[in-house]
């Protein structure tokens, strides 16, 4: 038999057009548990697996549903994934505010934190945040600064030559996308990636990011004052702010994230934590 003729003769397990029907049952079946009148359209372990127990569990209580015991497991651990996540963060977040930066909250943790009703709600698999050099430093002092807070409070330094012991190619000179640098807890695994703008672009050394800068710098300056239950309390005379129902939104698919696959969501609500005397 030849080449070619095995290649005819093997039949794939799952073909593209499979695999697409299958993702657009899915998200067709999380919409509709979601979004519908429908709380039984998706199983247990699609909303698991999508990230979505904690909301399920509060749209199912009072209901004649019964909760599935994995659901309530689950919201658990997303629960306590959560509270683990803003104790090491605001350890950070305390630290980076004393040595005089101004940190940007935005994305996933952001959104658990401040808009939805229960962080559970709304899964993320690290933390975002912007910063921007404060007066008398640039980014590369920026950068500096905020590796050695980080590493003072157990975290792993990846990905800057110029901060880290680790190599990554895209964080050499030519680099020009939207990452500063990326810390990781010795501890609990923690990641945090620390951006300089709130908007990707590619890795192209020549990209222009006028419009990413332009939409980072509304960000920061449209933020405002709020109170809230995030841990700031610690942070001697700061001041928090939140962006609200930024214009950033997201349709595009992200695997595991159903609030991408299905609905339309507000991609960046940003809090910034920094001391009152630092410029707006």
């Amino acid at each position: 038999m030849t080449t070619a003729q095995a290649g005819q003769d093997r039949t794939p397990t799952f073909t593209s057009v499979t695999r697409r029907q299958r993702d657009r049952d899915l998200s067709a079946a999380l919409k509709a548990f979601v979004v519908g009148d429908d709380p039984s359209a998706a199983t247990t372990s699609q909303i698991i697996e999508a990230g979505l127990a904690g909301y399920a569990v509060s749209r199912l209580t009072g209901t004649a549903a019964v909760v599935d015991e994995r659901l309530t497991r689950a919201r658990v651990t997303l629960a306590a994934r959560h509270l683990t996540s803003k104790a090491v963060f605001s350890k950070l977040l305390t630290a980076w505010v004393d040595a005089g930066l101004e940190v940007l909250v935005f994305k996933g943790f952001a959104l658990a934190e401040f808009t939805y009703p229960d962080p559970t709600w709304r899964t993320y698999s690290d933390i975002d945040v912007a910063l921007r050099p404060p007066p008398g430093l640039d980014w590369s002092d920026l950068a500096r600064v905020a590796a050695k807070v980080a590493v003072d409070n157990g975290f792993t330094v990846l990905g800057r030559p110029d901060v880290s012991d680790t190599f990554d190619s895209l964080f050499g000179e030519s680099y020009h996308g939207p990452a500063l640098i990326q810390v990781v807890h010795d501890r609990s695994q923690l990641n945090i990636d620390v951006h300089c703008r709130v908007v990707h672009n590619n890795h192209v050394e020549d990209t222009n990011v006028t419009k990413q800068a332009a939409i980072t710098d509304a960000v920061w300056r449209d933020s405002r004052a709020i109170s809230g239950p995030f841990d700031t309390a610690s942070i001697s005379g700061s001041m928090t702010r939140v962006t609200p129902n930024t214009a950033l939104k997201s349709g595009s698919s992200q695997h595991g994230n159903a609030r991408r696959q299905s609905v339309d969501c507000i991609w960046v609500v940003a809090i910034t934590c920094s001391r009152p005397s630092a410029s707006r």
